[in-house]
């Protein structure tokens, strides 16, 4: 093998464990992209009173938060069935709000927003049969950190549910060092006379990979290298 092979060879080595590096740290962040962090539909859940129970919860990285109590009773009628909707006038003054706890299990997590399905019910528990609209705000307030607000107002039409959408202005670092109170707040936004439900909701973000795991994998890479060389 002449000088020229011999350097062909090492320079096509150099190309391949750089281009294996560059996946390495594309696998690491498509592990870190947006996607669910903790959320429910409500199917199946059953009323006590102003709590909700056997609420079904898909959690990534975080605790299952349990049941949820509202500050006021839950409808019972059939169309707030999968619903967690709160016999609370919020169009006439009577804001209502429900607050749950979760902690990180793993790596640290980065949440970024909120979806939420939601629906306008009568006084009766029935669905809304005008346009109503409702202020919701949501709140992370960590054990050891400032609390963090962000609020959107839905304006749904008769009897319809629709989705929004409340993404924090920035992301918030969710750490094993802290346990996070997520409160969830209803309120008078312009129209009177309404009550508000909650149909799906779905706290998103990403688990940040564990720097140590990346460099691990990186240094892997560069040992094919050093390898080839010996």
């Amino acid at each position: 093998m002449t000088i020229s092979d011999t350097i062909y060879e090492e320079v096509c080595m150099m190309k391949k464990v750089t281009l294996t590096l560059i996946v390495i740290i594309a696998i690491a962040t498509v592990s870190a992209n947006a996607g669910m962090i903790l959320s429910t539909d409500f199917t199946g859940r059953t009323v006590n009173g102003a709590t909700a129970e056997n609420i079904t919860w898909t959690a990534n990285g975080v605790t299952n938060p349990g049941n949820l109590t509202a500050t006021s009773n839950l409808f019972t009628h059939p169309d707030t069935e999968g619903h967690f909707a709160v016999n609370s006038n919020v169009g006439n003054g009577a804001p209502w709000s429900t607050t749950f706890t979760i902690n990180v299990t793993g790596s640290d997590i980065s949440l970024t927003d909120v979806d939420m399905d939601v629906t306008n019910f009568s006084g009766s528990g029935a669905l809304q049969t005008v346009l109503r609209d409702v202020k919701w705000t949501i709140t992370v307030d960590g054990s050891n950190s400032d609390p963090v607000s962000q609020q959107v107002i839905g304006l749904a039409p008769a009897k319809t549910t629709i989705s929004l959408n409340i993404e924090f202005d920035s992301p918030i670092t969710l750490t094993g060092t802290e346990n996070y109170a997520i409160t969830i707040l209803a309120e008078k936004a312009t129209y009177s006379g309404n009550n508000a439900g909650i149909d799906a909701i779905s706290f998103n973000g990403s688990v940040v990979p564990e720097p140590a795991t990346i460099a691990l994998l990186a240094f892997g890479g560069l040992g094919l290298l050093r390898r080839r060389r010996a």
